[in-house]
């Protein structure tokens, strides 16, 4: 079931807005139509213990990966894989989103 679907069947109102995939903050810029609300960065990352996680923060925030895993005792994060992200969130790199997690059918990813 794709994210359209999932919302109409839930009858939840959105506006679908259209880009080419975008890998940094700084293409988003560039290449997203600005829409309104707060920009953001989503990354998906793995420990070394196999565990997944999907990390939003504000597009103007830096991340500290080592301080983080201490933060959520884990050992370290390494950003997943194509492959993993594919085939967990059934979305390809560039196109990270929190909506992606309903198609983490199996619970795979690790929610703290």
């Amino acid at each position: 079931m794709t994210i359209e679907e999932k919302l109409n069947k839930l009858n939840i109102n959105y506006e679908k807005v259209e880009h080419p995939t975008v890998y940094t903050v700084e293409a988003a810029k560039e290449k997203v139509p600005k829409i309104e609300g707060l920009g953001c960065k989503n990354l998906f990352f793995k420990t070394q213990k196999k565990e997944l996680f999907l990390y939003t923060l504000p597009e103007d925030k830096q991340i500290n990966l080592k301080s983080l895993s201490e933060q959520l005792q884990v050992t370290r994060f390494y950003f997943a894989s194509s492959e993993t992200l594919e085939s967990v969130l059934g979305i390809i790199p560039g196109s990270v989103n929190p909506l992606a997690i309903m198609n983490d059918t199996e619970s795979i990813s690790t929610s703290k």
